[in-house]
């Protein structure tokens, strides 16, 4: 697991799996960022296909955490098992770009 920002402890820890879906993640990424300033938040993000970044990471105001998948069997409860909050959302996107 690569850290792409790290700024504070989060509250909240979001797992988001993409299946070459990323422009679908950089819009949350961009709403997390402009709606949830209140609450420190953290963002896991499992890439299960290569995928370019389209943002930078260092502009976010809050961390990342990126996980490239080298197969496309995905399990959501490993990414649990990295977590230190109490409080974890996992958000799916329909199949297909």
């Amino acid at each position: 697991m690569e850290n792409i920002t790290a700024k504070s402890a989060a509250e909240i820890s979001i797992s988001v799996v993409s299946h070459g879906q990323i422009d679908l993640v950089a819009a949350l990424l961009h709403d997390i960022g402009d709606y949830c300033r209140a609450v420190p938040v953290e963002l896991i993000l499992t890439l299960n296909l290569e995928e370019v970044l389209p943002f930078v990471a260092d502009s976010l105001s809050f961390p990342v955490k990126v996980v490239r998948n080298a197969t496309i069997d995905c399990n959501a409860y490993a990414v649990i098992k990295t977590l230190d909050e109490s409080i974890a959302c996992f958000v799916a996107a329909p199949s297909g770009p």
